[in-house]
């Protein structure tokens, strides 16, 4: 086997997330109680003056040439992202004033041309929300969750306001920096139920609605208005049946020769190793064939949490070298069965990493859907404190890039795409079915 380098770029290799996503709490949005309670509407945006939406552009500007990886090293983004902020400003010119929304989707504008997924940039205004959670799915953009009679679960949204999903698509597209069209719609999913991005799109009614096209699933079409909520309300329903992650879950099957590792975040806890110690005796002790490591859910954090999790498997000697921080195996009998590892869009950063390198060392076949990013990309962000002076946004971006060898980036150039392809359809949704368990327990070769 050829030996695999992974070339990291900064001084350790810890990836951190821009976006930890919950459906009740979002990285973007979290306001005060006082804040919710001074909502009046969300179509509302206030106005700022001309010179200081400049300064805080220049400003913004300037932090991005002295500490992003791309603008430091890589010419011909430097020349790009110049291109486009240069653009921002000359539609800026003859004006006195703009609204600090439009000024975010510029800004966010600018970003995109770096490719970095981590880029961050939260708004300083609070706002509504759409009732419901949305996934972007291959099939679509489908209602995951509702908390309002119009819309159910497995509902496809095929237009809103004016606007056709490839239409939506194409403008989120443009202000989602990243690689990969599979993280744009996950992070479009979330951005579409918030008002200040309806209001932007041209979305938002004025009596705080959104008109919405839905498919349903048996085919039919049916035209709702759908009013928005505020996020006290929004957070108080929670959407009841919303799921809180633990970082670790296991699973295991009373007539399958496999057991699941979930993994939903990359973090050297307690709790990880005391878990991952546990399910390797069960496999042990159970005989068990075949091990799956679920990352569907997984965002990133630190990619060491490989160097544990193989340090119980036993790695072929040519390609231990190059898995990173691989350095020595546990004193027991180490696994020798199958690997899975199953993925979808939300796998990003360091589970990216992960996923990567059980692939590329043909230690793991990758199952489920392709990951929100290639093994090729940014990371290592600043902390997100840095603050522009007049709207109070809060930025972060990344400060290295990982590498994989060229032959790999060619291959999987925007995303790690699955050896075995199973997607989440509406029907999932609607029956609230787990297409990789519901895969595992088709497949008869996991059969005792």
């Amino acid at each position: 086997m050829k030996k695999l380098i992974t070339l990291l770029l900064c001084g350790i290799f810890l990836v951190g997330c821009t976006t930890n996503k919950s459906f009740n709490s979002s990285t973007e949005d979290n306001q005060s109680t006082q804040d919710l309670e001074n909502i009046k509407t969300a179509s509302k945006y206030d106005f700022i003056d001309i010179e200081k939406a400049k300064t805080d552009l220049e400003l913004f500007k300037e932090e991005c040439l002295d500490g992003h990886y791309a603008l430091i090293n890589e010419p011909e983004v430097k020349t790009e992202f110049m291109n486009k902020y240069n653009e921002v400003m000359t539609k800026l010119e003859g004006k006195n004033e703009i609204k600090i929304n439009t000024l975010y989707f510029m800004i966010r504008e600018i970003a995109n041309v770096l490719n970095d997924e981590h880029f961050f940039i939260k708004s300083s205004k609070a706002t509504n929300y759409l009732p419901v959670k949305l996934k972007w799915l291959q099939e679509g953009l489908v209602v995951a969750e509702s908390d309002c009679k119009q819309l159910e679960p497995g509902d496809k949204i095929t237009m809103i306001g004016n606007k056709t999903i490839d239409e939506i698509f194409v403008n989120m597209d443009n202000v989602i920096s990243a690689q990969s069209s599979y993280w744009v719609k996950f992070r479009a999913a979330d951005f579409l139920v918030r008002a200040y991005t309806l209001e932007w799109l041209e979305c938002l009614n004025d009596t705080n609605s959104v008109d919405l096209m839905v498919e349903k699933y048996d085919g039919s079409l049916d035209n709702v208005n759908v009013k928005l909520t505020s996020l006290y309300l929004y957070a108080k329903n929670s959407l009841k049946n919303s799921k809180k992650l633990s970082q670790v879950k296991t699973k295991t099957f009373a007539n399958k020769n496999i057991a699941i590792f979930e993994l939903n975040k990359c973090i050297m806890s307690t709790l990880y190793l005391e878990k991952l110690e546990e399910f390797f005796d069960y496999v042990e002790i159970n005989h068990i064939d075949n091990i799956l490591l679920d990352l569907r859910n997984n965002n990133g954090g630190t990619s060491i949490v490989t160097e544990e999790f193989l340090s119980y498997v036993n790695v072929p000697k040519e390609c231990a070298n190059s898995i990173f921080y691989l350095t020595e195996q546990k004193q027991r009998k180490l696994y020798n069965g199958n690997i899975y590892v199953a993925t979808s869009n939300k796998t990003f950063s360091s589970a990216v990493l992960v996923t990567g390198e059980m692939k590329y060392n043909k230690l793991a076949t990758i199952i489920g859907e392709p990951t929100g990013a290639p093994y090729t990309h940014y990371g290592y962000p600043i902390p997100k404190d840095k603050t522009l002076k007049n709207t109070r946004f809060k930025y972060s971006f990344s400060t290295c890039k990982f590498f994989k060898d060229d032959e790999y980036d060619v291959e999987y150039k925007d995303s790690i795409y699955p050896d075995i392809n199973i997607p989440l359809i509406s029907f999932h949704i609607i029956n609230d079915i787990d297409p990789i368990e519901e895969w595992i327990n088709n497949n008869k070769n996991f059969d005792k």
